[in-house]
């Protein structure tokens, strides 16, 4: 299933049956791009954003070594349904989020993606919630070229990625090839069904009667005071690409859409602090990776003492309150 990196045959590793190559892993992972983690500079190619200076930082601090839940439990068996309990590529797989839930319904999962500190973490997620040996097959790749067989495999599952990644024609194909005739490819959406109250159009201010009001208001005066001093030290955001419809352009690369509702209601809740500030603090949002790591550190002391005089030192502790609503998966047949 796998491409040789040295002849190009198809094979399934670790030893090329065609000409002997041994693929190279690193603490567990498949070595199979030596492309960098993260790429800003268009002169170089297409631009993509790889978590590896995140780390930790995307997710809350027991992620790793917490039990899958019971939402990603729901989502993984609607997947493993849709593929037969096949081969399932999860293409940026970020640490597991997905790919463990899958694997423990039964599917082999091909878990990749660019960056290493979030396979590594994947491990850690694999191995608390006992996954089979064997069940999933970590790897370092570029979506971009992807080192699969021509239709390798049952499933593609493409899960808040592809806003990361400038050429979405590029990786469509890339998509499309790797799948089986009558294969799937399935995106997830951030925080799939969870509702979060009356959204506010963008840069406008949340509605009088918004019970998360306080929270909103607060996230997004940090965020924009944030960008504020940035800018005033010469620093601007940098996105791979947000301007474009992923739901649209899967439609029209596979020529269908099934829309698979999965009936599901829990409350949700967490404070500033727990979610927003934390991955902040670690420059877990996508534009923060263009920000050099010592003006981040100034900025984020700066707003947080502005803030702290404001609003008080408990102003982390103001309270989000949520849930799910049920949970979506987004289905284009090859």
């Amino acid at each position: 299933m796998f491409t040789c990196p040295r002849c190009g045959a198809a094979t399934p590793p670790p030893l090329c049956r065609h000409c002997g190559h041994v693929f190279g892993t690193i603490d567990g992972v498949y070595q199979l791009t030596e492309d960098p983690n993260l790429n800003l500079d268009e002169a170089r190619g297409a631009k993509y954003i790889g978590y590896d200076a995140v780390g930790a930082s995307y997710y809350d601090k027991d992620y790793a070594d917490s039990a899958c839940g019971r939402a990603d439990l729901l989502l993984a068996e609607a997947m493993a349904e849709r593929i037969g309990r096949g081969l399932l590529l999860d293409l940026g797989c970020d640490g597991g989020t997905h790919a463990v839930p899958v694997a423990l319904r039964g599917c082999t999962v091909i878990a990749g993606d660019i960056s290493q500190v979030m396979l590594t973490l994947l491990l850690r997620k694999a191995a608390a919630n006992h996954v089979p040996p064997g069940r999933i097959l970590p790897c370092r790749l570029n979506a971009l070229a992807i080192p699969l067989a021509d239709a390798s495999v049952d499933g593609v599952l493409a899960s808040t990625m592809l806003h990361l990644i400038s050429d979405h024609a590029r990786v469509l194909s890339e998509m499309r090839r790797v799948l089986k005739p009558g294969g799937s490819l399935m995106l997830t959406t951030n925080s799939p069904g969870i509702r979060n109250g009356p959204a506010p159009a963008a840069g406008a201010a949340p509605a009088a009667d918004d019970p998360n009001g306080a929270y909103l208001r607060l996230q997004g005066a940090f965020d924009g005071r944030y960008w504020e001093i940035l800018n005033q030290w010469g620093v601007r955001a940098s996105y791979a690409s947000w301007g474009f419809d992923q739901f649209a352009e899967c439609a029209a690369a596979f020529g269908n859409m099934t829309h698979v509702h999965i009936p599901f209601e829990a409350p949700r809740t967490w404070t500033l602090e727990e979610a927003f500030l934390h991955r902040m603090r670690g420059r877990g949002y996508s534009r923060q990776q263009s920000v050099p790591d010592d003006l981040h550190r100034r900025a984020f002391a700066q707003v947080t003492a502005e803030f702290v005089d404001t609003y008080g030192p408990e102003f982390g502790s103001v309270r989000f309150a949520g849930g799910y609503d049920g949970l979506d998966l987004h289905v284009f047949t090859k």
